[in-house]
């Protein structure tokens, strides 16, 4: 995935997390052109109530969508995976954790290291490839 896409998709996914939070039924969003709102489209389940049509309209126009290039925005739409999913259900077992702490965990990770891209792996992990 390049980066105009990636973008893309956490623009989909801040989006997304607004209708949800404001109790707007949607089966998903689809983000045409980020920089060009007109192009964005929401899918409505069939429960939705003219009122949550009207929501999601004034939400596409007022969304705040300044961070869908953060690291943070990256890694929350990522552990929307199913593979991470599984992953962070893996370790909260593991560890005797919650899986919220594990998120939590992952994300304080990434806030930490957002500033220091040089920063060192911890003793005995490999580093992944820079892509």
């Amino acid at each position: 995935m390049n980066e105009a896409e990636e973008y893309s998709r956490n623009t989909a996914s801040l989006l997304d997390t607004a209708l949800k939070a404001a109790g707007v039924p949607i089966l998903g969003v689809s983000i045409g052109d980020p920089a060009d709102r007109s192009t964005w489209r929401v899918e409505l389940l069939e429960t939705a109530t003219k009122e949550h049509e009207a929501t999601a309209a004034a939400l596409i126009l007022s969304v705040d969508v300044s961070e869908a290039a953060s690291d943070t925005v990256r890694v929350t739409a990522r552990m929307r995976d199913p593979f991470t999913r599984s992953l962070i259900a893996f370790l909260a077992k593991q560890f005797t954790l919650t899986e919220d702490a594990v998120r939590d965990a992952l994300l304080a990770g990434v806030k930490g290291q957002a500033s220091d891209r040089e920063a060192e792996p911890l003793p005995g992990v490999i580093a992944a490839p820079d892509r």
